[in-house]
């Protein structure tokens, strides 16, 4: 996280963050996750079927 967000320059606070956030984080990701592989194998698909 430190690495991709400019702000954050101390990794231990990106990793105090990150333990503070983690269970809101982990239900945003099983709600948006399905959606993402559906998603993008429709577009790959469709992208090989040209």
């Amino acid at each position: 996280m430190v690495r991709r967000a400019a702000y954050l320059t101390e990794s231990k606070i990106a990793f105090e963050l990150f333990n503070k956030y983690y269970d809101e984080m982990r239900i945003c990701y099983a709600a948006f996750f399905p959606d993402l592989k559906k998603n993008t194998a429709s577009r790959l698909h469709e992208l090989l079927h040209l």
